[in-house]
Formats: C-alpha cells, sequence, structure tokens
C-alpha cells in the first residue's frame, strides 16, 4: 500500500501545546489507563475489546 503525505503531521509534543488538557480532564485519563490496567492483570473479570481499522 502506497501513501503519500499533503504535509507533516504535528508532533504529539506540538498538539499538547496547542491543546492543553485541564487537571480534570487528565485526571481522568489517568483513571481509565489504570482501569484498563487491572482488566488486563486479572484483578478486574472484565472483557477488554480493542477494535481497528478494518484497513489502512
Amino acid at each position: 500500500m502506497g501513501f503519500s503525505y499533503e504535509r507533516e503531521l504535528p508532533s504529539p509534543e506540538h498538539l499538547k501545546e496547542l491543546l492543553p488538557v485541564s487537571p480534570q480532564l487528565e485526571q481522568i485519563r489517568l483513571d481509565r489507563i489504570d482501569y484498563i490496567k487491572k482488566i488486563l492483570s486479572g484483578d478486574y473479570e472484565r472483557l477488554l475489546l480493542i477494535i481497528g481499522p478494518c484497513s489502512a
């Protein structure tokens, strides 16, 4: 599959500077990451589905 770039994408660091996240949203993100870690480690008996794109 061939790709051609129209323009360079901004780096994650640059996006974080342009679009800062509030402390409240950052805490929600951290809580969700912790929750996912607990599911993957078996601390929670839940099923985690990761569904991605069907094609690139």
